[in-house]
């Protein structure tokens, strides 16, 4: 019995440890940040999302989270669903994912691009804005030319 209880203690100790050491992804990441979106707001997902950022992306975090904010409300405020619209591995060390978030009346693009120096990946861009309709219009005039 002390046997099993042992293993027992040992097993979940190497689970916990283990899962602390996992490697955050840019997937994980990602997930993270919409899931946060959807239950604290933008405010809070921009908050975390440059927790993974370097110090440079740390100045203008205030900006880009009332900016982010303010943007979403008159779309309709309540995020919708996200769909990927691009995942680009420039290098193993660079990725860049484009997101198409939705919202009531009209949807938002969202880019993050990821670069991982060493070990540990790190949030090296990020960016959004409401010109998907805009550049959908002007792909299609370019494509009906050729």
């Amino acid at each position: 019995m002390k046997h099993a209880f042992l293993f027992l203690v040992l097993s979940v100790f190497f689970i916990v440890c283990r899962a602390q050491v996992t490697e955050k992804t840019p997937e994980n990441i990602l997930e993270n940040f919409f899931k946060i979106y959807e239950k604290e707001g933008p405010r809070a997902a921009v908050d975390n999302i440059y927790s993974f950022g370097d110090e440079s992306m740390q100045q203008s975090r205030e900006y880009v989270r009332d900016t982010l904010a303010n943007t979403a409300v008159p779309l309709g405020g309540k995020l919708l669903g996200s769909e990927l619209i691009l995942k680009k591995e420039i290098s193993p060390s660079l990725l860049a994912y484009t997101y198409l978030v939705k919202f009531n009346y009209a949807p938002l693009r969202l880019t993050f691009i990821f670069y991982k120096p060493k070990d540990k990946w790190m949030v090296q861009h990020f960016s959004f804005d409401a010109n998907v309709i805009s550049e959908l219009y002007r792909a299609t005039r370019l494509e009906q030319r050729q």
